[in-house]
């Protein structure tokens, strides 16, 4: 994601990155090459702890009995504003929503290199879901901008983006569409889509490539939209209560205080408890020196809350088993974890059937990730995936290979 302000400037780069690896998608341990958190920050370490403590105290984090909305601002359940368009460079107009039709709302611009990389996938969505789902990338830049990109070639053959992009694409008049959608809702970067559901309500708000799932259950009408709504209110009260102490936990870690910055995210855990977000944030900054007790502590915590979100047990046994190669981890937990989520998808997941290969990788159930391996790359349907999916399945065998070269040199 590409961000578009510097709301979080004052930060140290240090907290930035191992925050935003949460927050914006950026992950400081390997991620699955199925998951939109695909690019990679390496948050500074330190070589020493400081003596001094964080001083919690100070924190004065306020305890607000019910989160409270903000009217000013666009949130999940509102209804959607109608986009402002200069020019439909792609396909025809959309002059209003239709009831019981879906729409998606696209943020993007031909400079930014993770919208260009999520885009085909939305086109792929479209054909998929047809006369259901009217999909609409809107950019704020200029016509003539767009229309030359659209004859520029898209790295597929011979194929251009006019070629690739077959859903709507259409310029922002005077960015009045970022301003009703991206601006009110706090949007800080693109590429970002919103799911317009089939009451004219914004249902969703998220990277284009974490869009499947929800968008599947919005359109089958199995969305659950005021849990969406709450969560989405929670979000936003974390980022508010972040900025109160972003600063506090930017000291704690420029100082190489990583006990002191893991209280602090502890204080935060009280305010908003099982939150995967300072979960995942917390095993980071644990693995910063390692503390391998505070960050299997973590992942402990994170499973316990999961039930049964597919994604958040992903994340735990991913995070568990690529943080690091040296032995401390819980890797038994990991294995668990990824069972569970194994189960609850029958083995139809891309992302889980990775993940528990390298789960069994780490283990030293070399066949069982080969298998694991193996069927997340029949599974995978586009050629760049494949291919990341066969080189990791190609690295188990030769593991294997080597392993069986070595019992038999010792008979």
């Amino acid at each position: 994601m590409v961000l578009l302000n510097s709301r979080f400037r004052s930060f140290r780069m240090v907290t930035l990155l191992v925050f935003s690896a949460v927050v914006v998608g950026c992950a400081d341990v390997e991620s699955p090459v199925t998951s939109a958190k695909s690019e990679k920050a390496s948050p500074a370490t330190s070589e020493s702890q400081s003596d001094e403590g964080t001083d919690v105290a100070s924190l004065n984090l306020e305890e607000p009995s019910e989160m409270v909305e903000d009217s000013s601002e666009l949130l999940i359940g509102d209804p959607a504003p109608m986009i402002a368009i200069s020019k439909w460079i792609n396909g025809e107009p959309v002059t209003a929503y239709v009831p019981e039709k879906v729409y998606v709302v696209e943020f993007w611009a031909t400079w930014c290199g993770p919208c260009l990389k999520s885009m085909p996938h939305i086109a792929s969505l479209q054909a998929e879901y047809g006369d259901r789902v009217t999909f609409v990338g809107v950019t704020a830049e200029d016509d003539a901008t767009v229309t030359k990109f659209m004859t520029n070639l898209a790295g597929q053959g011979d194929k251009t983006w006019s070629d690739v992009l077959t859903y709507r694409i259409a310029t922002d008049d005077d960015g009045k569409t970022n301003t009703i959608f991206m601006n009110a809702s706090g949007q800080a970067g693109i590429p970002c889509a919103f799911i317009v559901g089939k009451t004219g309500n914004i249902e969703w708000i998220g990277h284009p490539m974490e869009i499947d799932g929800p968008l599947k259950q919005i359109v089958e009408g199995s969305w659950d939209s005021a849990l969406a709504k709450k969560t989405a209110l929670e979000t936003k009260a974390l980022n508010k209560a972040f900025i109160i102490v972003g600063p506090k936990l930017d000291e704690a870690m420029a100082a190489g205080d990583v006990a002191g910055a893991i209280v602090l995210l502890d204080e935060m855990l009280k305010q908003f408890p099982g939150n995967s977000t300072l979960l995942k944030t917390r095993f980071k900054i644990a693995m910063q020196v390692p503390l391998f007790d505070e960050a299997n502590k973590s992942a402990k915590m994170m499973a316990d809350v999961a039930g049964e979100d597919v994604r958040i047990l992903d994340d735990v046994a991913w995070m568990l088993a690529t943080a690091t190669d040296k032995p401390g981890l819980d890797l038994e937990l990991a294995l668990s974890t990824i069972q569970r989520a194994v189960e609850l998808t029958k083995e139809q997941d891309i992302s889980v059937l990775e993940t528990i290969a390298r789960v069994h990788s780490r283990i030293g159930n070399v066949a069982e990730a080969i298998a694991f391996q193996t069927k997340a790359v029949d599974a995978s349907t586009d050629a760049d995936q494949k291919q990341r999916l066969a080189v990791g399945l190609e690295k188990y065998k030769s593991a294997a290979e080597k392993t069986d070269a070595a019992k038999g040199s010792d008979e």
